[in-house]
């Protein structure tokens, strides 16, 4: 099975739609596109102690995947996407804000029968 890493369990990840942005590589981005409709499971990635051990969170299909500047998503978007604890990680934001390329994953824990793209809530933050 597909799999995602995260290194917090953001708060996005309650959602049943949500995204995640991700360093821009030709690699990733193709890797990506090449399983969109296709479920993932999202993982907590390990901690710096070795006995916290990485575990799922959830799973979710890949919606889309979007190559985009940061700056042209939303600020809606980019919010939600560093929110833990209902708290804006600026430091985050920062980081995402750096680069000239990111992915934007759009995922959803809903089949993909069940729900169609241009009907996610999260879509219509990203037109």
């Amino acid at each position: 099975m597909n799999k995602i890493k995260f290194s917090y369990v953001w708060d996005k990840l309650n959602d049943p739609e949500f995204t995640t942005i991700r360093t821009w590589n030709k690699e990733k981005e193709e890797y990506y596109k090449e399983h969109t409709g296709e479920e993932f499971q999202i993982w907590k990635a390990k901690e710096v102690y070795p006995f916290r051990l990485e575990y799922v969170i959830c799973h979710a299909f890949l919606r889309d995947v979007l190559l985009k500047n940061p700056r042209d998503i939303s600020q809606a978007v980019l919010r939600k996407d560093v929110m833990l604890d209902g708290q804006i990680r600026e430091d985050w934001m920062k980081r995402i804000l750096k680069y000239e390329k990111v992915l934007l994953l759009i995922f959803s824990k809903n089949e993909p029968s069940q729900s169609k793209m241009e009907d996610m809530e999260v879509m219509g933050a990203l037109k």
